[in-house]
């Protein structure tokens, strides 16, 4: 299954990819939404995570 996680926090963007690729996804990454759609207009993905992750004050 191919996936594309979006994630603007590299950190946490890798993690998130790198945990799906331990488990036999085929995961992209893109911390932007214009790389994002660069990346959907080469590639078919199956599923695509876009995280907003943030805390409240």
């Amino acid at each position: 299954m191919r996936l594309l996680v979006i994630e603007d926090h590299r950190a946490m963007r890798d993690v998130i990819a790198n945990y799906f690729r331990d488990r036999g996804f085929a995961a992209a990454a893109a911390g932007r939404g214009e790389d994002a759609l660069a990346a959907a207009a080469t590639v078919a993905y199956d599923a695509v995570m876009r995280l907003s992750l943030r805390t409240r004050s």
